[in-house]
């Protein structure tokens, strides 16, 4: 299932190997003026990497592709 937002869409992802399940938020990059600042969604990165709490979502790990930059985090 997905979730279309103001910031991009959420899917949720399994993990093959553990069965774990995660959202995976796609963000896509800035193309003439549509889309998300590459500077904006590192530093979103970033600042959830520094925060650790139990009450805040966890970022697992983020890549970019082509078009997109994809953040992989705890349900």
């Amino acid at each position: 299932s997905s979730n279309r937002g103001k910031f991009g869409v959420v899917k949720r992802v399994t993990e093959r190997s553990s069965k774990t399940t995660f959202a995976a938020k796609h963000i896509r990059l800035s193309t003439a003026g549509s889309g998300s600042s590459r500077d904006d969604i590192v530093r979103e990165i970033d600042i959830m990497n520094k925060l650790h709490h139990k009450r805040l979502v966890g970022l697992i790990d983020a890549f970019e592709t082509s078009r997109n930059i994809v953040m992989i985090m705890e349900l």
